[in-house]
């Protein structure tokens, strides 16, 4: 194109023929198209300026010429290899009737077999274009029509949309698949995101009640996909929801609608809601040590996306959310998410929740309790009150607090040199043990006991014992240990204990004085007996 224009140029400025054009561009160091191609692009300039005048004339000095790309053969595509891409379309279109179109055969696949498989020596493209070619037939042989999207304006806080998306991050030092719900007002693209560890209907009605939460405000209508915890069947065109969006619409107040199937633009903002997400937020950092810790740097995230636009979209993304807050319903009340169900107690001291294990108190070995299943975290009752907290593991994991079986421990101490729960308390307790008690487990214990009998913590214990360790205590020992936690009442004992050992340190240290300054005293007397005579 950029040849054509600077040969017409040549042409229309100075009049030149085409031998001309042609040595002049070569004199200039440029490359030159043929003499004959030349002088059809001048015999063409000058056939429309004659016709058309000067407007034809210009308007062929802007087209670009189109070139006849010449129609091969496709001398691979065999009738044996028709054959075969022609079944795996029907049977692909079998497939879809019966709703299985998940596993369907892809054209790659159909390649690899031909290739591999059954030894034809063909190309990708050819096997896709006959593949396209086939399946215009089959629709009547029209082309395929484009499909064409009518641009949506959507008033302020008329509308929020929701799906689901998949991250995969490190937790703990574990490899997880997590889901995230996002949510997105398509006004004002203001977005917010939330992890759980499984798709289903607890996370799908917690993360709707931290949502509204979070912004104190409910939309009008929330537009979901196809999802199962939102439609509960399909009646024809009508789609039933499920009761979990029937107790979240009733106690919200708020309208919904579906999209079609298979048709994700009709939420369009909500889906390039999860893959900006996972972009600026899991991008960057995959590891935590906590789900918590991760749910509470997403927040960060979209905390900062909200207040700064990125592109055009959201350039005034802060003002266009006022706007969609200002025009939403206050939420004033929350939606209680979990479910009340009965677990018995192992002889391990452990109740069991989808597959995962749980501590509990070891009095209630072999006994029922109540429990309040979130989808990040599960209580335990006694008696309508809560006796353990648990953040919720993969399936097969273990969850336990060392806590929860002192009482067993107390008269089995040779279980906590290697027992699971002591890998599993805070660094520091471990420290702790491994400082100080394992040679002696049951003075651990019976510190552990004394420390919760007197409402103190694990953090309390570690604070003590580094207290002594900074002191120079030769020994930690239980009594000195009970005198950190409590000085006010033991401190005479503990004094008497460090006396003691400072007193043996002190003489320890006289003894190795004098010995010192006997070997300073012996080496000059030896030296002067030596040099006597002279």
């Amino acid at each position: 194109m950029y040849s054509k224009k600077e040969v017409l140029t040549y042409h229309i400025v100075f009049g030149w023929g085409a031998k001309k054009i042609h040595s002049e561009m070569a004199r200039e160091g440029k490359y030159p198209p043929s003499l004959n191609t030349i002088r059809k692009l001048l015999n063409k300039y000058d056939t429309a300026l004659e016709s058309g005048g000067k407007e034809a004339a210009d308007a062929y000095f802007r087209t670009k010429d189109a070139f006849r790309t010449p129609v091969r053969e496709r001398y691979k595509l065999l009738p044996e290899v028709r054959a075969y891409i022609e079944s795996a379309i029907r049977e692909n279109e079998r497939k879809k009737q019966e709703s299985n179109r998940k596993q369907c055969i892809d054209m790659q696949k159909v390649w690899d077999i031909l290739r591999n498989d059954m030894g034809y020596d063909i190309c990708y493209s050819t096997v896709t274009a006959y593949a396209r070619e086939y399946r215009a037939s089959l629709a009547g042989g029209g082309a395929k029509a484009h499909e064409c999207f009518i641009r949506q304006y959507h008033p302020a806080g008329e509308e929020c949309q929701f799906d689901w998306g998949e991250v995969k991050l490190y937790v703990g030092g574990r490899r997880m698949k997590l889901r995230m719900a996002a949510f997105a007002l398509p006004h004002s693209n203001h977005r917010r995101g939330y992890l759980f560890i499984r798709e289903h209907t607890l996370a799908f009605q917690e993360a709707h009640r931290n949502y509204f939460h979070d912004i104190g405000r409910i939309p009008g209508r929330m537009v979901y996909d196809n999802m199962r915890v939102a439609v509960k069947s399909f009646v024809g065109s009508e789609k039933h929801p499920t009761d979990a969006l029937l107790e979240l619409a009733g106690f919200y107040a708020f309208d919904f609608r579906f999209c079609n199937a298979r048709r994700g633009n009709e939420k369009g903002t909500v889906e390039e809601t999860v893959k900006v997400l996972r972009k600026e937020a899991f991008s960057v950092r995959d590891r935590f040590d906590t789900l918590e810790e991760a749910q509470a740097y997403l927040d960060k995230v979209c905390e900062r996306m909200n207040k700064t636009g990125k592109s055009r979209a959201t350039a005034e993304i802060a003002r266009l959310a006022e706007e969609d807050f200002a025009a939403m319903r206050p939420c004033t009340d929350d939606f209680g998410c979990f479910q009340m169900v009965e677990r018995k107690v192992s002889n391990y001291g452990v109740i069991t929740m989808d597959k995962a294990f749980y501590s509990v108190p070891d009095r209630l070995t072999l006994k029922a309790v109540m429990v309040r299943d979130y989808t990040n975290k599960i209580e335990v009752l006694e008696g309508g009150t809560v006796i353990a907290t648990h953040e919720k593991v993969p399936a097969g994991g273990w969850k336990l607090t060392l806590e929860h079986y002192l009482a067993t421990l107390s008269h089995k101490p040779g279980a906590v040199r290697n027992a699971e729960a002591l890998r599993q308390a805070p660094d520091g307790i471990r420290r702790v043990f491994r400082g100080a008690f394992e040679q002696c487990p049951r003075d651990f214990v019976e510190l552990l006991l004394f420390a919760r009998e007197k409402g103190m913590t694990y953090e309390d214990v570690t604070e003590a014992y580094d207290e002594l360790k900074k002191s120079r205590v030769r020994e930690v020992t239980l009594a000195l240990m009970k005198a950190a936690l409590m000085p006010e009442k033991c401190c005479a004992a503990a004094t008497i204990v460090m006396l003691q050992q400072d007193g043996g340190a002190i003489e320890q240290r006289a003894v190795e004085g004098l010995k010192m300054a006997a070997q300073v005293m012996m080496g000059p007397v030896k030296a002067k007996g030596h040099g006597a005579m002279e």
